[in-house]
């Protein structure tokens, strides 16, 4: 994969057509299909953002990205119930620091660690068979029989909301599929940005197992950009993902009735993308501002997650509504009202922000963070 494969004169001229079909779906009467000239130049624009928009001190963000990706995946996932977002975010360094896990998350949540180094080791390539190795590691400690396909193969209707159903006897058909998808020169596939979106909602649509889809498609589509050496795309924040994600299955759904045409899943998706490296280069700057003052402790998750959604907003002053928007992932709140507020009055008293009488709007007082703002606009 290349992420600036448009700077190949000679692949651009090739791409010279109305539209470009993907090999995906070989089961159903329509393939991925989508205009090749606008994903040129809007991948483009978005890679020259991204480059604009890199981290430069990944040690100081790293493990804050990834801790909030696992975060959005078990909540996609309706694997957390009681535990809210800064316990169970102190839950995941606290393993990858070596505690011993004991509950079914934690033990989950493990697994999807391990995957995490494994995928990153150079020599672990893209195949059937380090795939069946992935898989034995997801649903390990799920009291589930691997040795047999049929035991951990979805059987049954999808369960994502997709209209998009692909049949149970086609599933072995269709990763088959992805992985020749994967693995196809840039000429025969498109590539960058547009071909990582397309692997991430195939692997969501085909829903190959009876649980785990979500995660595993952000595994797989890992997978593919550390293989392919893409430290830029490492930055990907999958909160942004899951706080549109109705929207997102709305348009995967109308692209059905459009013959499977991309075009606006595309388009979303690389929105939504645009926004998740500014809120990770947001990180950076703050992270590297409260190193040198000291405000927020380590601890602090839930009152940064609030400090960081203000500053996010394009608005001076916002609201204790449009914060409480900013805690949903697939519809599920990921902080009660009690703990918000809780997180906005500390953030009051350590005078990084302010709020009207009634308090229900808030805005920043640090005038470093206020240029962060304008920074990331």
């Amino acid at each position: 994969m290349q992420i600036d494969y448009f700077l190949d004169k000679r692949f651009i001229n090739k791409m010279d057509k109305e539209n470009i079909q993907s090999i995906l779906f070989q089961s159903l009467n329509c393939k991925i299909n989508f205009d090749p000239k606008k994903s040129i130049q809007q991948d483009i624009y978005l890679t020259n953002f991204m480059k604009a928009y890199e981290i430069k001190k990944i040690d100081l963000t790293y493990n804050d990205i990834f801790a909030r990706n696992i975060i959005a995946l078990l909540y996609a996932e309706n694997e957390i119930q009681d535990l809210h977002y800064s316990e169970v975010i102190k839950t995941i360094f606290s393993i990858n620091k070596g505690m011993k896990t004991k509950t079914k998350l934690e033990k989950l949540i493990l697994n999807i660690i391990e995957i995490n180094r494994l995928i990153n080791k150079i020599d672990f390539e893209i195949n059937e068979e380090n795939y069946e190795l992935i898989i034995h590691l997801l649903f390990r400690n799920r009291e589930l029989n691997l040795d047999r396909k049929i035991n951990y193969y979805r059987s049954g209707k999808n369960t994502l909301g997709l209209t998009i159903d692909i049949d149970p006897k086609d599933i072995e058909l269709e990763m088959q599929t992805i992985f020749k998808y994967m693995l196809q020169k840039p000429e025969d596939s498109f590539d960058g940005i547009t071909k990582l979106i397309i692997i991430f909602y195939s692997l969501l649509i085909v829903e190959p197992h009876q649980k785990f889809n979500i995660i595993l498609s952000f595994i797989i589509t890992n997978w593919y950009i550390r293989q392919n050496n893409i430290s830029t795309l490492r930055n990907l924040d999958l909160f942004t993902i899951f706080n549109n994600w109705d929207s997102i299955v709305k348009i995967i759904n109308n692209s059905l009735k459009d013959k499977l045409n991309f075009d606006e899943v595309l388009l979303k998706s690389k929105q939504i993308i645009k926004h998740s490296f500014k809120t990770n280069y947001l990180n950076e700057l703050f992270e590297q501002w409260n190193e040198e003052n000291k405000v927020l402790n380590k601890s602090d998750v839930e009152s940064k997650f609030i400090l960081l959604t203000i500053i996010d907003n394009k608005d001076q002053s916002v609201s204790k509504e449009t914060i409480i928007k900013a805690h949903l992932l697939k519809n599920n709140l990921i902080a009660t009202n009690i703990e918000i507020e809780k997180n906005i009055e500390n953030l009051i008293n350590l005078k990084l922000i302010k709020s009207d009488q009634n308090k229900t709007h808030f805005e920043l007082i640090v005038e470093e963070l206020s240029k962060f703002k304008e920074i990331i606009r």
